[in-house]
């Protein structure tokens, strides 16, 4: 009998391990937003339409407590803005999140720390936070739809239309230098930030605006054209043209 006992209280254990294991969670992420998540297949879905509420590192989304269950994230067409740390420490989902063409900005820390390997900005997003890709240290690649009248890809680098501002340069794109294209005269901040593979920057003479780059492991030099008028560097390190001010010390 006691036995049997045992087993029942087993059998009962392992059920509810299960059950927990494999279940369903919902919610709503906006005035029109609902989300679902099933941890069978790691699909966090959104349904809906408008803007979604914006989050932050402290009032968190309400699927991060499930956030290892999830593989891949499903948006709706008629979403309209991916919210503050919407999509924060999502690191199984490894290849992409497919942003609608209803979308029009991206909220601040809207990817921060996800695993995802690649996007691709449609033609319809016209504001893009420049943390909205911060230390997703997987993004090899940001791809810009040529009919985005706001934004612009070269080389999987995100600038804005006219190319003269550098917004992000993807954390895992693997090429060891860098020459800031002859357009660029601001280079964002945060644009280099968690990339591992660069070792060398070169700054051509008509960037006018150079914002400190930091959090590069293994960047050990930022060479800029000796006529650019208001930024030089010595033995790699960045300093305002009369060296009165240290800008950037790799």
């Amino acid at each position: 009998m006691k036995m049997i006992k045992r087993i029942i209280v087993l059998f009962s254990l392992i059920t509810a391990f299960a059950t927990s294991s494999h279940a369903q969670f919902s919610g709503s992420c906006g005035a029109s937003l609902n989300w679902s998540l099933d941890t069978t297949t790691g699909v966090l879905t959104i349904t809906g339409s408008g803007a979604m509420t914006d989050y932050s590192e402290y009032n968190k989304a309400p699927w991060y407590r499930q956030r290892d269950y999830i593989t891949s994230v499903v948006l709706p067409s008629g979403l309209t803005t991916i919210g503050t740390a919407a999509f924060m420490s999502l690191k199984n989902v490894t290849t992409t999140i497919t942003i609608p063409n209803t979308v029009t900005s991206l909220g601040n820390l809207a990817f921060y720390l996800s695993g995802i390997s690649t996007i691709t900005i449609p033609a319809s997003v016209t504001s893009i936070n420049y943390r909205s890709f911060c230390d997703c240290t997987s993004l090899t690649a940001i791809n810009v739809n040529p009919s985005n009248t706001k934004y612009s890809s070269a080389n999987d680098i995100l600038y804005n239309k006219a190319k003269t501002t550098l917004v992000t340069y993807p954390c895992a794109k693997t090429d060891t230098s860098y020459s800031v294209p002859s357009t660029v005269t601001t280079i964002g901040l945060e644009a280099f930030r968690r990339n591992k593979y660069l070792t060398t920057i070169t700054v051509h003479s008509g960037v006018r605006t150079l914002n400190p780059i930091y959090f590069c492991e293994n960047l050990v030099a930022i060479n800029v054209d000796s006529a650019n008028t208001y930024y030089c560097s010595v033995d790699g390190v960045v300093f305002s043209k009369d060296k009165q001010t240290l800008v950037t010390y790799p």
